[in-house]
């Protein structure tokens, strides 16, 4: 793929001898743990096979194009410039990474990037932190400032957060920077400590399915969410000695309740208080090969998001019922933020093939969409590739 990419890049941009360097950061899933990086909790995310390759070729001048494959379109635009977003479209992501690059360079060169990848868009599988870190990743190396792979995950959260305007915490980039090939990342959100968790599960294995409900996090709930969780928090801190809604215990919670002067608070600080018993339970799970109850864990943080955090959709229940109906699958839960996207899948490697069959007819019956699926095949995060 990436010799048919140089190609492809030379015929839009031209050749004129430069160097073109080619890097690739992949896309994530998360086991299990969603809305818990805002609210200071753990997480359990697993970087993936597929994800996003981007060739990049310094210019002479202070002007920035960019152009997607997936997209099908192009952006231009000089760095003198940058202030603002520009509408909703992808372009967004990179311009936002370097919008943070100058605040750290002075007098950078400007630069050709051409994107393309083989992650679902708007699916929940980070293509978004995927365009943010390869980016961020490549500007790293162009421009010799020495970042940690750490401090290029921080830095495309900022950009995602202060110039996309997506209030994510640190979960997506995060991965997508660390991830290990063949572990999930137990994650604290807080400190950013982590640990590598081989995933040893015999004869079972994950299978991502996508809706194909597309989702738009910018003008969808998730901001929503964000807010009414910090609404949440400062209830909770008049009665608890907390710094994040996470910190509280499940007996603490189960104490203080009755207090919450409205439902949506409630409901919200109970998803996440009970998600972080649920992830820490799940790492260990998974640590031991416990498969009985980490699938358990996970249908029960479905059901929490679907009835606590109201982040699931028609389309979801649909697939995670028909997912569940399969004789062989053990867990089926939303990875991602919700509202749509895609699910994460437990299931016997026997019946992959019947799964994918029988959730893809159930599927298309009742909502007219075609589901897609994936195999789960963790990998590094974010590289450099050698053009040849």
């Amino acid at each position: 793929m990436v010799k048919a990419l140089k190609e492809i890049f030379e015929q839009h941009f031209g050749r004129n001898g430069e160097v073109i360097h080619s890097f690739f950061a992949p896309g994530r899933v998360c086991l299990i743990g969603e809305h818990l990086d805002y609210n200071g909790g753990f997480v359990l995310p697993c970087a993936l096979s597929m994800g996003t390759y981007l060739l990049v070729r310094k210019r002479k001048d202070h002007i920035l194009k960019l152009t997607s494959l997936n997209y099908s379109s192009s952006f231009e635009i000089s760095l003198n410039e940058i202030d603002a977003k520009v509408g909703n479209d992808w372009w967004n992501y990179p311009v936002g990474v370097v919008n943070e690059f100058q605040k750290i360079v002075s007098g950078a060169l400007g630069f050709e990037m051409l994107f393309n990848g083989d992650l679902p868009i708007s699916a929940g599988l980070s293509s978004s932190a995927s365009i943010e870190v390869v980016t961020a990743f490549s500007l790293n190396e162009l421009l010799n400032t020495k970042l940690s792979l750490k401090e290029i995950a921080l830095l495309s959260k900022r950009a995602e957060n202060d110039f996309v305007g997506v209030q994510c915490g640190i979960l997506d980039q995060y991965a997508v920077a660390l991830g290990r090939k063949n572990h999930a990342m137990f994650l604290n959100c807080v400190t950013e400590e982590h640990e590598f968790i081989p995933v040893n599960i015999g004869d079972y294995e994950f299978i991502i399915a996508n809706t194909n409900k597309p989702r738009q996090l910018e003008n969808s709930a998730f901001n929503d969410r964000f807010n009414e969780c910090r609404g949440a928090l400062q209830i909770m801190q008049r009665l608890l000695p907390v710094n994040f809604l996470a910190d509280a215990t499940l007996q603490q919670f189960d104490s203080i309740e009755h207090f919450f002067p409205d439902e949506v608070t409630r409901k919200r600080a109970h998803h996440i208080v009970y998600e972080q018993e649920r992830v820490k339970r799940a790492a260990s799970a998974l640590a031991r090969g416990d498969v009985g109850e980490l699938a358990a864990l996970m249908n029960q943080s479905h059901a929490s998001l679907r009835d606590y955090y109201d982040a699931s959709c028609s389309e979801l229940e649909t697939i995670v019922s028909a997912a569940l109906s399969v004789n062989g699958c053990l867990a089926s839960r939303p990875s991602g933020a919700g509202f749509g996207g895609c699910t994460i899948n437990l299931i016997r490697a026997e019946v992959k093939e019947r799964f994918c069959e029988k959730v893809f007819s159930e599927y298309k019956m009742k909502t007219g969409l075609n589901a897609e699926f994936y195999e789960v095949k963790m990998e590094d995060g974010v590289k450099k590739f050698h053009l040849q």
